[in-house]
């Protein structure tokens, strides 16, 4: 039986009171669902990943995390707050937003200890994912030493070593070189067959099938417009050409230069 973990009912928010960032939202997320944010620049896809994670609180509308009110009040409960802080996990598209330690070290282990894991326990989990991550050669530099993929590697390294059943990611592939890139698609993939629920924020149609099964697609509106599966979705050029998704390509040919959309496989 299927767990709604989030349930968003006509949520508005703007910043300042007067820059609309997201309209009539209405979402449902369940356990256990690969889910993508999809949408171009502009329309909204990291302020609803805020918002699921609790930094900031819809103007008007609500949200319920796990059919509880999610709003200041419900922080004011420290147990709900360390507790909600334990089952959900973001990573910001920035990792430099993320990382403020002396050390990749500090970083990583910041969460756990703030939320009262034993020692023990960190450091079992800590050796996991510096194998994992293969980030061993550099856990005691500075994360200002590090390139953009082994920040990344470190600003994720810090969400799951929470151990969170949900996981939200911000334009996770971006900056990243490809090998790096295919570990982090591993890495989601693992972490979703274990049963966890992912919710990924990108405009990369390239990666969109590899990040998700189901997507939701938000408009210059800033309000959902799309919710479908991904092979649905991907195959209605449509829809992703009225929404600024649709890649154009240029290439030389005959001594000139053409121009075309590019098509997506769905599968």
């Amino acid at each position: 039986m299927s767990k709604t973990i989030f349930e968003l009912e006509n949520l508005s928010y703007s910043y300042l009171n007067k820059f609309p960032a997201l309209v009539n939202i209405n979402l449902k997320i369940e356990s256990g669902e690969k889910v993508a944010l999809l949408g171009a620049n502009g329309t909204g896809k990291s302020t609803l990943l805020h918002i699921l994670d609790a930094l900031v609180f819809p103007d008007t509308g609500r949200i319920r995390f796990f059919g509880r009110d999610l709003n200041e009040n419900a922080f004011n409960d420290e147990k709900f707050s360390r507790e909600f802080r334990r089952r959900v996990g973001l990573v910001f598209q920035s990792p430099d937003v993320q990382l403020f330690c002396p050390t990749v070290k500090e970083d990583i282990v910041f969460g756990p200890l703030q939320l009262g894991v034993t020692q023990n326990e960190i450091k079992k989990r800590m050796d996991r994912l510096i194998e994992i991550l293969n980030i061993r050669d550099f856990i005691n530099r500075q994360p200002h030493q590090l390139s953009v993929g082994e920040k990344k590697k470190v600003s994720i390294a810090s969400v799951l070593i929470i151990e969170p059943e949900v996981l939200l990611l911000d334009e996770p592939t971006a900056g990243l070189d490809p090998a790096t890139c295919r570990q982090l698609l591993d890495l989601i993939d693992d972490f979703h067959a274990q049963g966890k629920t992912v919710i990924t924020a990108t405009h990369d149609l390239h990666m969109v099938p590899e990040l998700a099964e189901g997507l939701r697609i938000l408009n210059k509106e800033r309000t959902i417009t799309a919710d479908g599966s991904c092979q649905e979705i991907l195959a209605n050029q449509d829809l992703l050409k009225q929404n600024n998704l649709v890649h154009i390509h240029k290439h030389r040919h005959d001594g000139s230069w053409h121009k075309h959309p590019h098509q997506h496989s769905p599968t």
